[in-house]
């Protein structure tokens, strides 16, 4: 307990500059762009996260009256395509999109870049939801029958997830640390990795997206336990989440957003925030979004997002740390 405090207490002391780089209130200047914007993403140009940026471009770009340029710089963590935009002029024609990858990258690496120092966050765009999934072989059916079974056989079940020290990583550990389950996590470099020792059998249990899931789920091939996320998905309404589960503030999702780089007038932020937000509400965006990553539009103000960042640095640090999560 003491350990998990101090770990808490320093990633929440790092994440104060989130919040303070986010000025109090709301400014009603409007800022105009006056040359062409550079849309930063750390992956490879093509991929789905491409269709879904440029599926929210295409409708912002009338609306600033200004063209939007996509520009891809995949590696690092996601942290080369974050020092680019961070070291761009702060005068919002350069913005990044990235992912939850983000923050976990100099936490489990001790690369020297400071989100919360060098970005400012824009906007919580939407999460993908995350569920714990078996293979049928295994005899459960409930999350209670789940934790029951694996404690009759500790250390002889393994979970699978894509990504080591992804978001499906950390939500295994921190349900192997809620329940006191002894599982071995086999990280996988992708799902298409995954998905066939999941299928056979080989690896029984693992955490992964919807997107990964559901047709598997659908042919009656896996069965889904729990919800990682803090609501449960429309998708698969009858599925509880782990906090409903008992498992107070258990909440852990893959998160999409925007930032802009420290010192970007407040102005130049609430219009990035507004024209972002006017387009994710729309049911257009939000089927284009459902379609190719499997997310779940969110939207909110920059505070919002400031307060996730806040709280999934302080709780990945400390899943990082109490787990023993090496870089690989």
């Amino acid at each position: 307990m003491r350990l998990s405090r101090i770990l808490a207490f320093g990633a929440s002391a790092v994440a104060v500059g989130l919040i303070a780089a986010v000025y109090p209130g709301l400014s009603h200047a409007q800022w105009q762009p006056s040359k062409p914007i550079r849309v930063v993403m750390p992956f490879a140009a093509g991929g789905a996260a491409d269709t879904s940026i440029r599926a929210l471009t295409d409708r912002i770009q009338p609306r600033l009256k200004q063209p939007i340029v996509i520009e891809a710089k995949p590696g690092g963590g996601q942290l080369i395509a974050a020092e680019a935009v961070a070291k761009a002029d702060a005068d919002g024609h350069t913005i990044l999109w990235a992912s939850s990858t983000l923050i976990v990258s100099p936490i489990l690496t001790g690369a020297r870049f400071d989100v919360a120092r060098e970005l400012v966050p824009v906007i919580h765009l939407g999460e993908a939801t995350i569920m714990l999934a078996v293979h049928p072989d295994l005899p459960v059916n409930s999350m209670s029958e789940f934790i029951s079974h694996v404690k009759a056989n500790p250390g002889k079940l393994s979970f699978g997830f894509a990504g080591n020290g992804s978001s499906m990583h950390l939500a295994g550990e921190l349900i192997k640390a809620r329940t006191g389950i002894d599982l071995i996590a086999v990280p996988y470099k992708g799902s298409a990795q995954l998905l066939p020792d999941l299928l056979t059998g080989r690896v029984p249990i693992a955490v992964d997206a919807i997107t990964t899931l559901r047709p598997h789920v659908n042919a009656g091939k896996l069965r889904i336990i729990a919800v990682m996320n803090a609501q449960r998905n429309a998708e698969i309404p009858n599925v509880p989440t782990m906090a409903e589960l008992g498992f107070k503030d258990f909440a852990i999702a893959p998160w999409v957003g925007f930032f802009l780089p420290a010192g970007t007038p407040r102005e130049v932020v609430d219009t990035w925030n507004r024209e972002i937000n006017a387009v994710a509400r729309t049911s257009e965006f939000a089927e284009a979004v459902a379609r190719g990553l499997g997310m779940v539009p969110r939207g909110g103000t920059p505070e919002q997002f400031a307060a996730l960042l806040k709280q999934d640095i302080a709780q990945t640090t400390q899943i990082i740390q109490s787990a023993g999560i090496k870089a690989q």
